[in-house]
């Protein structure tokens, strides 16, 4: 019965951490992506999702960073009804996605990227983006 945004979306991914295990969405996200020869997993946030995926064989985290004017300009672009309008409600939304503090059931943007096996700047167009992301898939055929 709530209504579906940004916020209530993380709200309940974090009570599902909290309630069966920081590791919970990556378990259930592994139970489908194994059967697959080649998945992508993306929207990786929590340290223990990284720590239980990189632990399956020919696992690799490919963190994609972006500066955070380039991704405020991108989420006004694409109008979802989920995401927060002002800057101010991105800057809120973004600390709460980056920063520590959390424990281990929150959300940890910072320390997921600083296990990651390869980093990719996303600062120019999604053409390009895509470009770059399917160099590196070539190297994982």
């Amino acid at each position: 019965g709530r209504e579906i945004t940004r916020d209530s979306l993380q709200d309940v991914a974090d009570e599902l951490r909290r309630r069966f295990g920081p590791e919970i969405l990556a378990k259930r996200t592994w139970n489908i992506v194994k059967k697959y020869p080649l998945a992508i997993v993306d929207s990786i946030r929590g340290i223990a999702e990284v720590d239980f995926l990189k632990s399956k064989p020919n696992f690799y985290l490919i963190g994609i960073t972006a500066p955070r004017k380039i991704r405020y300009q991108r989420v006004m672009s694409r109008h979802r009804e989920s995401d927060p309008i002002t800057w101010k409600g991105f800057l809120a939304a973004d600390k709460k996605d980056f920063k520590s503090g959390q424990g281990k059931f929150g959300r940890n943007i910072t320390a997921c990227l600083k296990k990651a096996d390869f980093l990719v700047v996303n600062n120019r167009t999604i053409k390009e983006l895509e470009k770059k992301i399917e160099r590196w898939l070539e190297k994982f055929k």
